[in-house]
């Protein structure tokens, strides 16, 4: 962070550090090298308590530029102030007299909240010491080389100094790093109240960076845990007799978006200051996890049974409270040990990609999980397809291996009676999946011995059924990669598309897409788009072979969790287009379940399945889950930025009331 600070340079830091103790505690050691030796002055502001007090959130942006014309006099400081606040005027104005007002006070306070740090020459020899963290954070203990030598490095922005030796060749990463990251980035966290729980499992299911998770244990289990750690009677009739409920929060990887606390029907969270629990509250997260799973006590295939999963999908860097995540972490719950994913640049790419930090990650029982890939826009859904088609042929191959060794009785008859097994449920992923847990052993045991098994023993990795599962954003399924798309809507193949649909391309900073609404403000349509969006539901409808489901997950949690589940046992193309609310859309991210809610309850979105296989049996393939009209379109229209400004600015393109 202070590599390019040059001699007498000025280095400030958003931290709540107060005073030079606290400072010297946390600083790294190089760092304190680095500041003494180039002779730089220190200053320290707490700008996100700041903004949190005065009503901006995590947004720290004007205290900070504030800070910057304080410190640099690139121009003289008065004049600067005056500047800064003409453009706050022009900037926020269409946002109302609150905004504005609170952003100047934000440029007025910054400097009496700035803290010179006066450090003594003895930092020009500071040793490398331990994170304070490590002291009460068990996880780094178990880093592994990659996070050590390579992910740590890329994080500190030293990442180039690295060889390439050092890496793996063809870029392929280990996954699951995410969990080493430990950013601490969240002002406030979730908080539970154990007594006002009705053990619903909404917060998990809502939560963006499954930071929040509900465990099943044992009362032995709770006898060995940390000091304060909270748990009550199992709720839910015999599944769960005789064992314990608790809600953890991964106190140092939580965002602090509150999507939890706003969908928690019962009063049992609230946000509290990370300060005062983070440090607390991690051991008993980590306990919890560490625990074996008895996710097998329940049926995955309900809202509360799904989240008692392990989310192989966990601590990503989307943005707080991201409306994307939350159904791909639900994907992951319930097929993630079998699936295999290409995915579209974009928002999902980023959060589901990054290099070194990877968010999907492994079953703690079975060591198995998503296997993923990243393309371009233009070509995903071909990269995705040919995926498929190269599975199918292994697989296919790999079946007649497992015949003749049949025919010929070359293997042990409890061998062969389990690749007779196999091939029964070949296209079964969770028949094939329990016949693999006892075949696979076996083959790898007499493939030592016996040199007929070694040709199936080399592709052992095919025999468990694969979900394969194309993901992107609107701006690749409507727009760049719409051909490829319509190309594999129309092959009749049993592949899967996950459209995360934000209205417009929010991995770029929120321009049009072909999915943005008539009337709606981005980047690009200052004026509001001119035409309605593209329908890729109706598109692919057209075909009638295809599965179509439009979700929603705030409006109705089932309801997506079903979609999900019958668009994987459809054999066939299948297509969900899952409403997904974006920071670009001028809300506040808290909200993002009720503003889905509210798009479905106005008319704004439609909640539908058309499954196909109701035709045959004379039914009508259509069903309408959402069917009645609740709340005007107004209201809804009203409470979103890009709706608003089209009103205050173009009244006469707009046919609703501000009320």
């Amino acid at each position: 962070m202070t590599n390019d600070l040059k001699e007498g340079g000025i280095f400030v830091l958003n931290s709540p550090f107060k005073d030079l103790y606290e400072v010297e505690a946390r600083l790294p050691g190089d760092m304190k090298r680095d500041i003494a030796k180039k002779n730089i002055k220190f200053y320290t502001i707490d700008a996100t308590s700041l903004a949190l007090n005065l009503g901006l959130g995590p947004r720290i942006n004007m205290v900070m530029q504030s800070i910057f014309y304080n410190l640099s006099e690139v121009i003289p400081v008065n004049q600067a102030m005056e500047l800064l606040k003409t453009s706050v005027k022009n900037v926020y104005g269409k946002k109302g007299e609150q905004v504005v007002k609170m952003n100047l006070e934000a440029v007025e306070r910054a400097k009496e909240n700035l803290i010179e740090i006066v450090y003594p020459k003895s930092w020009i020899n500071a040793p490398d010491i331990i994170e304070v963290v490590e002291a009460w954070d068990p996880l780094p203990a178990e880093k592994t080389d990659f996070v050590r030598n390579i992910m740590e490095p890329v994080l500190a922005n030293t990442g180039d100094d690295l060889p390439v030796s050092m890496f793996e060749a063809g870029g392929i990463m280990p996954v699951g790093t995410t969990r080493f990251e430990r950013r601490g980035a969240a002002p406030e966290i979730p908080v539970w109240i154990p007594d006002n729980c009705t053990q619903c499992n909404y917060c998990a299911i809502v939560c963006p960076h499954a930071v929040i998770r509900p465990f099943l244990m044992t009362k032995k289990d709770i006898e060995t845990g940390p000091e304060g750690f909270l748990a009550r009677k199992a709720q839910g009739g015999a599944e769960v007799a005789g064992l314990q409920y608790s809600i953890q929060v991964a106190t140092m990887d939580c965002t602090g978006c509150a999507v939890c606390v706003e969908s928690c029907p019962d009063d049992a969270l609230y946000m509290g200051p990370f300060e005062d629990y983070a440090e607390k509250n991690l051991p008993h997260y980590e306990f919890a996890y560490a625990l074996p799973l008895l996710d097998d006590k329940v049926d995955k295939n309900t809202v509360k049974g799904s989240q008692f999963q392990q989310p192989l999908l966990e601590f990503h860097c989307a943005c707080a409270g991201c409306g994307e995540t939350p159904y791909v972490k639900l994907l992951t719950q319930l097929y993630g040990e079998r699936l295999v994913i290409a995915n579209a640049s974009g928002c999902s790419s980023v959060w589901g990609g990054t290099a070194t930090t990877h968010p999907y990650s492994v079953n703690k029982k079975s060591g198995r999980g998503p296997a993923w890939g990243r393309s371009l826009f233009e070509d995903n859904a071909e990269y995705g397809f040919g995926m498929l088609k190269a599975q199918e042929q292994r697989r296919t191959r790999l079946a007649a291996g497992a015949r003749k060794i049949i025919d010929d009785r070359t293997a042990s008859p409890e061998l062969q009676k389990l690749l007779e097994n196999w091939i029964k449920h070949f296209t079964n992923g969770d028949k094939c999946d329990l016949v693999c847990d006892k075949l696979l052993p076996l083959l790898e045991e007499e493939s030592k011995t016996n040199s007929a098994l070694q040709g199936l023993q080399e592709q052992n990795m095919m025999f468990r059924v694969q979900s394969q599962w194309l993901i992107g954003g609107d701006g690749w399924a409507l727009d760049i990669g719409a051909a490829g798309l319509d190309h594999v809507l129309s092959s009749g193949q049993n592949i899967n598309i996950m459209v995360l649909d934000t209205e417009m391309y929010s991995n770029t900073g929120g321009q049009s897409s072909k999915s943005t609404v008539q009337g709606a403000i981005t980047k690009f349509e200052p004026v509001g788009r001119e035409v309605n969006k593209k329908d890729i539901g109706f598109q692919a409808m057209q075909y009638r072979n295809v599965y179509v489901a439009s979700c929603a997950m705030g409006a109705d949690y089932n309801q997506s969790l079903k979609a999900i589940r019958e668009a994987e046992a459809y054999t066939g193309v299948s297509i969900i287009v899952c409403y997904a609310p974006c920071i670009d859309w001028g809300i506040d991210m808290k909200h993002m379940m009720d503003i889905q809610k509210a798009a479905v309850d106005s008319g704004y979105w439609q909640l539908y399945r058309y499954d196909p296989r109701m035709t045959q049996q004379g039914k009508n393939p259509m069903m309408m889950d959402a069917k009645r009209i609740k709340t005007k379109l107004s209201k809804y229209l009203n409470d979103e930025n890009r709706f608003k400004r089209l009103r205050k600015k173009k009244k006469y393109r707009t046919a609703w009331p501000l009320v």
